[in-house]
């Protein structure tokens, strides 16, 4: 008998929407993180202190909130990210429903949801786990619900469902309730690293704590699975600032690690540098302009996301890794002329060989492959293609990538400054 041939991945036109849809809603999580954090429009800031609340704490007003919106069944936490910086103020966020094009799906804001959000500074330390503001992201049916809670006070944000949202029926989401308080995370990450960083950067630090929960998806047969995790961090910059600065007058730095879900052991700890931006544009201010402008002082990883959570291999040793690169600043346009990429060893950020590599840009619409990356000439196969929410792009390498970074850096002549990166997902 023959031997069987190598199982190929399932078929790109239902799954990799389901994966855009994720990413896309991950970005407008990050967009509003950032509008308290950027300074952004109307924002208005003091140094007065604030209450702040673990995750446990802020989680029960939220899951209330939640079930107070119509759904076709319960609301399940598959995200949250909860917020810590000695600065209050508060941002209109009225503009957040130009995201949803990005999602493929439709945008509707929840009942008597506030079109102000609101949220004190603390000088709390970082090791207490607790935050001056959450947002929640929960999955219910074939719809996604964000939930902003702040002060023991929380409400319903929008939603997104239909279109594309629709494939989300694939996606199970299993939060334990074992899954671990934010305040023994943060006890975890300050121990391996965190308090280290602290006593660096004396003049102040922002920090976040980012929870997700496990998750599943099942296409056509084809199952990718992601465990849960924890990632906190720790930064120097001081994106309150008018200016590009940081708190203490030292070089931008941030401080990241992972936290087991269920042991809370801390591993990966790094320290990495930092370009510190003095606001995000995504939703107001000058955004610099259109592709090809050159000469930008704009914050590439202020206006954009990159997410590549999942690695699914063959029986034949072929890894994939898809994801998206999501540009969410007004007025930015990107070409893929614009951009060079490469991958990167997350521990050390020496560069990795891409030797027997290849790197293409789908069309989720068509499935159809419109250009390729050369990783020894660093240029693409169609340079004059835009980066949008109607692509994906998907890496294939001989070898498990799983825990390394995929590096998009902005030309010379892009509209941007820096680069954006993101952690290839774990093998599945």
């Amino acid at each position: 008998m023959p031997p069987m041939p190598p199982t190929a991945p399932p078929p790109r036109s239902s799954r990799t929407l389901v994966i855009a849809v994720v990413a896309a809603v991950v970005v407008i999580v990050v967009v509003i993180a950032a509008l308290w954090a950027g300074g952004v429009g109307p924002f208005s800031k003091s140094s007065t202190g604030g209450s702040v609340e673990t995750l446990a704490t802020a989680s029960g007003q939220a899951q209330s909130a939640a079930d107070g919106q119509s759904s076709g069944g319960s609301w399940t936490l598959e995200s949250a990210v909860g917020f810590l910086a000695p600065v209050s103020g508060s941002e209109n966020i009225s503009s957040l429903s130009a995201l949803a094009s990005e999602s493929g799906c439709t945008f509707k804001w929840a009942s008597g949801a506030p079109q102000t959000i609101s949220v004190s500074g603390s000088s709390v330390s970082p090791s207490s786990g607790e935050a001056s503001a959450w947002i929640f992201s929960y999955y219910g049916s074939s719809e996604i619900l964000d939930v902003w809670e702040s002060g023991g006070s929380a409400y319903a944000l929008f939603s997104l469902s239909g279109g594309d949202c629709a494939l989300l029926s694939d996606l199970t989401v299993s939060s334990s309730s074992s899954t671990p308080n934010s305040a023994s995370v943060a006890a975890a990450a300050w121990a391996d690293g965190g308090s280290a960083f602290a006593s660096n950067h004396t003049g102040g630090v922002s920090t976040t704590y980012d929870y997700t929960a496990a998750t599943s998806i099942s296409v056509d047969g084809f199952t990718d699975t992601t465990p849960g995790s924890w990632t906190v961090s720790l930064s120097n910059c001081n994106d309150f600032a008018s200016t590009a600065s940081t708190f203490d007058g030292k070089a931008g730095s941030t401080f990241s690690v992972d936290v087991n879900v269920t042991t809370t052991i801390a591993t990966d700890p790094t320290v990495t540098p930092t370009t510190c931006s003095s606001g995000i544009s995504g939703l107001g201010g000058s955004s610099g302009g259109s592709g090809g402008s050159g000469g930008s002082s704009v914050a590439f990883s202020s206006n954009a996301e990159a997410s590549f959570p999942f690695e699914t291999n063959n029986s034949a040793g072929t890894y994939y890794n898809n994801g998206s690169l999501i540009v969410f600043g007004s007025g930015i346009t990107l070409t893929l002329g614009e951009l060079t990429v490469s991958i990167e060893n997350a521990s050390t950020g020496s560069a990795v060989s891409t030797s027997g590599f290849s790197l293409a840009y789908l069309n989720i619409e068509t499935s159809a492959v419109d250009a390729t990356y050369d990783f020894t000439s660093n240029t693409w196969s169609d340079a004059s293609l835009a980066v949008g929410s109607t692509y994906e792009f998907e890496l294939v390498t001989p070898h498990s990538m799983a825990g390394d970074q995929i590096v998009f850096t902005a030309s010379s002549s892009a509209p941007v400054t820096g680069s954006v990166s993101s952690t290839i997902g774990s093998q599945f």
